[in-house]
């Protein structure tokens, strides 16, 4: 199975998909390729690639709690944000990611689970820093082993850390140590 995805609307293709539909907006192109036992998802496997265009994605969990980490505002928008996909046993691993912002731009790779688990590491570029110029590589060699973004947990419920020279830093609004979720409530007949 192949397919090719061409100036999508991101805010019609993720209604519904998270509680809020609030600022989804932007462009997405695509490109898969898979094979395997329909069936079964584990039992597919394919790769392809990603590219989003001018987007804010406010409706995504992950997104949300990865802007309040870097003290981002709300209606923060993506220029860019590509990455080549593989899948396989139940996994799409996202490598060479890249997001770029006015402000920021972050870099890494990382494993979405068909279930929702996230485990990503992503580097930290503050983009104001560009106009510095040959001070600029200084600059990133620092940046680049003071700030690092773990994502983990999975997509309705992520847990966003920010690694550093100083230590590691959780998400504020999370204690010490966190309680257990709970389990997902089953959905209703007319899901």
């Amino acid at each position: 199975l192949a397919g090719e995805l061409s100036d999508v609307d991101v805010g019609g293709l993720l209604k519904g998909v998270f509680e809020s539909d609030f600022a989804s907006r932007g462009r997405l192109d695509a490109r898969v390729e898979l094979a395997g036992d329909f069936e079964r998802l584990s039992g597919v496997r394919g790769s392809g690639e990603l590219l989003l265009e001018d987007s804010v994605l406010w409706s995504i969990p992950v997104v949300r709690d990865l802007l309040a980490n870097l003290n981002v505002e709300t209606g923060a928008v993506f220029e860019r944000i590509e990455s080549k996909l593989s899948l396989a046993e139940g996994r799409i691993r996202m490598d060479d990611l890249r997001i770029a912002s006015p402000l920021l731009a972050l870099e890494g790779d990382g494993v979405l689970d068909l279930d929702g688990r996230l485990d990503f590491d992503l580097e930290v570029q503050y983009r104001m820093l560009d106009w510095l110029g040959f001070v600029n590589r200084v600059i990133y060699w620092v940046q680049s082993s003071l700030v690092r973004v773990a994502i983990r947990g999975d997509m309705a419920r992520p847990r966003v850390e920010l690694e550093g020279a100083l230590g590691r830093g959780t998400d504020p609004r999370r204690g010490p140590r966190d309680l257990p979720l709970p389990a997902w409530s089953p959905l209703p007949q007319r899901f």
